[in-house]
């Protein structure tokens, strides 16, 4: 009977770090977004979630794990975008590095090794702000995929092989993060990751 438990810790212990994307200093940041979405989502799906306002983000930031800041400009850009763009069109439209978005870009496109993208990513020489903001979007679509099945998705045209709340957490990350820095692209990661599961 013990060699059978410690079978199954040792097994149970095994998958739980294979699934830890090691390389990546920002995983437990893309956990809890993950984890955060979970939480919105489940409540945005049983009918408890009737508007995004300001009284609305002030709860959900106060009882999600991610550290997160969200004001109106945020919501407001991050909707409108999911509305009237793609993900494409909103990486390529910002301000990164061409690395940058060639990277974010990458990480949407089928069966990406996202562990190769964050070696490149570390070896390269990016400013804190990109540095971050690439690797919290590669944690993030790394975590949804291994929290929901990846599927192909049209965001207003824009087909992309992850869910759609991936595509929706670029965009709210990279708007986010333009408008207020790191702590408002998680928060617009969120919100454009729930706005997102409705497309998919």
């Amino acid at each position: 009977m013990k060699k059978f438990l410690f079978g199954i810790t040792a097994t149970v212990t095994l998958v739980l770090n294979v699934s830890a994307q090691k390389n990546n200093p920002y995983n437990s940041v893309g956990v809890d977004i993950v984890k955060s979405l979970k939480m919105i989502q489940s409540d945005y799906d049983n009918g408890k979630i009737k508007s995004i306002d300001q009284k609305t983000t002030d709860y959900y930031m106060n009882i999600i794990p991610s550290k997160a800041e969200v004001n109106p400009e945020v919501v407001s850009a991050t909707v409108g975008a999911m509305k009237n763009s793609n993900y494409t069109e909103t990486v390529k439209k910002s301000k990164l590095s061409t690395f940058a978005k060639d990277i974010l870009l990458q990480s949407q496109q089928n069966s990406t090794d996202i562990p190769a993208l964050v070696n490149k990513v570390t070896n390269q020489k990016l400013d804190s702000f990109e540095n971050e903001l690439v690797l919290t979007s590669l944690a993030t679509t790394y975590n949804l995929g291994l929290s929901s099945p990846l599927s192909r998705c049209s965001v207003n045209g824009q087909t992309g092989p992850n869910a759609c709340q991936a595509a929706g957490a670029l965009i709210g990350l990279t708007i986010g993060s333009a408008i207020c820095g790191p702590l408002c692209g998680v928060g617009g990661a969120i919100i454009g990751a729930v706005f997102g599961s409705t497309k998919d």
